[in-house]
């Protein structure tokens, strides 16, 4: 049986499609909680309908405590061997749990590709988000430390096996950023993990009232990075995963001050904020990589070679970093093509590897791999 854990909070808009989602699976050995975290919306009473209609759904009510309370709440209640995270204002393919099961009694951890959903002013767009692993083939996590890198920080688009939850004692905490400190730990302390390249989840990343700009909603990317290292430390899994660990740290990073950035320059951050925020994300990372590639401030050349500009802006907390403008900090060129070190006092030649086995998103990020760690030995 697999257990279904939908936390529910002021999502009336948009209930239904999921939840029908759901009970419309061509898989159906289900448990469904649709766990209500204190909605002062109409979500409750959608969820009392359901109920009614399928005899899987549980609905059960709760003071607010955010998605992690709610979700560990539902873990608590679970019965399924295996269990699944869905976002109430997301929803499924038809053949989800289908083809996800498939995989799941060969893992203890399956995966997909999904659509990112952006929703904005009656407009939507879908954006095909692929997962850097081999398509439906089931590989040892001892084999790769950067899986908890490829794996994705979501809950949601995974199913797992229940038992990883209660082996090692793992629940999400009450932070609003509350998959990072727990989904690479689990990774890393599964034994096997399988990604489905498919598109079957639909995240819908941006849609009216949902939009990570405040102050402490990009501070606590910093606070889930504190909480992540402090299960690695639990689990003695700090030095086999240090490296992958440092690429964790920036890619967050990185991910929440573009969103400062986005917001302070359209008028939703003022500036002291903005410094503020940026400010403790630099001490969080400094507190765990005394040598991280500081770009604040840098700025990239503009290359010929489309694949090393996207590698370069996939490391970028602002995009206008890479410019053919002076002053110039660093130029970019592929490993093997005449290059000095050093060009003058305050420019630097930095090499990187293309593979030219690889094309798309995986060249980009490979290569952006390389360059981040190339940077941290430059000062």
């Amino acid at each position: 049986m697999l257990t279904v854990v939908i936390p529910v909070y002021n999502v009336e808009k948009y209930l239904k499609k999921c939840i029908e989602s759901v009970l419309g699976q061509s898989y159906q050995d289900m448990e469904i909680f649709l766990i209500n975290d204190g909605s002062t919306d109409g979500s409750g009473n959608i969820c009392k309908e359901y109920e009614i209609i399928d005899h899987r759904i549980r609905y059960v009510e709760k003071e607010n405590g955010g998605s992690g309370t709610a979700r560990n709440l539902g873990l608590r209640m679970a019965q399924g061997e295996y269990i699944t995270f869905l976002d109430s204002d997301d929803w499924w393919e038809r053949d989800y749990a289908k083809i996800m099961m498939e995989y799941a009694e060969k893992s203890d951890i399956v995966i997909c590709d999904l659509y990112y959903v952006d929703d904005i002013g009656g407009k939507r767009e879908l954006h095909v988000s692929k997962i850097r692993m081999p398509d439906r083939i089931v590989q040892n996590t001892e084999d790769n430390p950067d899986f908890i890198n490829k794996g994705r920080t979501f809950l949601c688009g995974k199913i797992f096996r229940r038992e990883i939850f209660k082996k090692w004692g793992i629940w999400q905490p009450t932070i609003a950023i509350n998959d990072i400190p727990i989904v690479p730990p689990l990774i890393a302390l599964s034994e096997k993990i399988c990604r489905v390249g498919e598109p079957l989840y639909y995240y819908l990343r941006t849609r009216e009232g949902n939009t990570i700009s405040s102050v402490e909603a990009l501070k606590s990317f910093g606070t889930a990075l504190i909480n992540m290292r402090d299960n690695f430390e639990r689990f003695g899994l700090v030095e086999k995963y240090e490296k992958a660990l440092q690429k964790m740290y920036y890619s967050q990073l990185r991910f929440a001050l573009r969103k400062a950035q986005i917001a302070y320059k359209s008028g939703k951050m003022d500036l002291k904020s903005y410094k503020e925020v940026r400010n403790y994300l630099f001490d969080v990372i400094e507190r765990f990589w005394k040598e991280w590639p500081n770009v604040d401030g840098k700025r990239f050349f503009y290359s010929d070679d489309p694949d090393i500009n996207q590698a370069i802006k996939n490391i970028l907390f602002d995009d206008d970093m890479l410019s053919k403008e002076e002053p110039i900090t660093y130029i970019v060129r592929e490993k093997g093509r005449e290059t000095r070190r050093r060009t003058d006092k305050t420019c630097y030649d930095v090499n990187i590897v293309k593979d030219v086995t690889l094309e798309g998103e995986d060249l980009w990020w490979q290569m952006a791999d390389d360059l981040l760690f190339e940077l941290r030995g430059i000062k």
